[in-house]
């Protein structure tokens, strides 16, 4: 108590190498994604420096809060969908595991499930009734809702589920103004970034629809929920 009443910074950086670290890492696991992906080492490396390089992102790495933890451990989800080496199984049970590890920092990463899903209806052959028949996939859920009801029990505040509705419009025409915002702020501090979203997407339409639907939809399925 006396050495954080007379000197506070060194928390401070402490807590900041951290997120840097993380950061850092969350790199190294987008390259890796990639990878997997693309099966090409020259694209793997651009795909982590597009992140090396954000504002955003070495923004959020120099602030100790629970942002570039939520992306560290969003991205360890599509590193584990994406390792199509893995079994089904194996792939799914891991991803949820780390959602429900997630969810120990922030509800957002809970959001991850929907990305789950879009990945499971755009990736896998087996319609869903068939995995649904097989005790892996109720394992799978039990042990995120497991994880996730002890995050919140240890920490209620955790959902972020608190009223912050004033002055804000509902319905339609208030998603289409979220949307409106935050490409606008996107545009601002990312439009180099934005611009090559925009041919990606444009290009995995053609290339590989799955890809597309996964990348569109779930941005749209997650600033709906802010």
């Amino acid at each position: 108590k006396l050495l954080l009443v007379s000197d506070p910074s060194i928390f401070f950086v402490i807590a900041r190498i951290i997120s840097a670290f993380f950061g850092s890492a969350t790199v190294y696991v987008v390259y890796k994604i990639s990878k997997n992906i693309f099966k090409n080492e020259k694209l793997a490396l651009f795909s982590a420096a597009f992140l090396a390089f954000s504002f955003l992102h070495v923004s959020f790495s120099h602030q100790a809060r629970h942002w570039i933890y939520v992306a560290f451990f969003f991205s360890l989800v599509i590193y584990a969908l994406s390792r199509f080496d893995y079994s089904v199984q194996k792939r799914y049970t891991l991803a949820f595991v780390l959602l429900g590890l997630g969810m120990g920092i922030n509800y957002q990463v809970g959001i991850g499930v929907f990305f789950i899903a879009l990945w499971f209806f755009c990736f896998e052959g087996l319609s869903i009734t068939e995995h649904f028949k097989k005790a892996w996939a109720y394992k799978a859920l039990g042990l995120y809702f497991i994880l996730s009801i002890f995050a919140m029990a240890l920490f209620p505040h955790t959902t972020g589920l608190m009223d912050q509705t004033l002055g804000r419009d509902w319905g339609v025409a208030g998603l289409l103004k979220t949307y409106n915002f935050y490409v606008s702020q996107m545009w601002s501090v990312e439009f180099i970034f934005l611009l090559f979203v925009a041919v990606g997407l444009l290009v995995s339409f053609f290339r590989n629809r799955g890809y597309f639907w996964v990348s569109f939809g779930f941005p749209l399925i997650y600033l709906a929920f802010f």
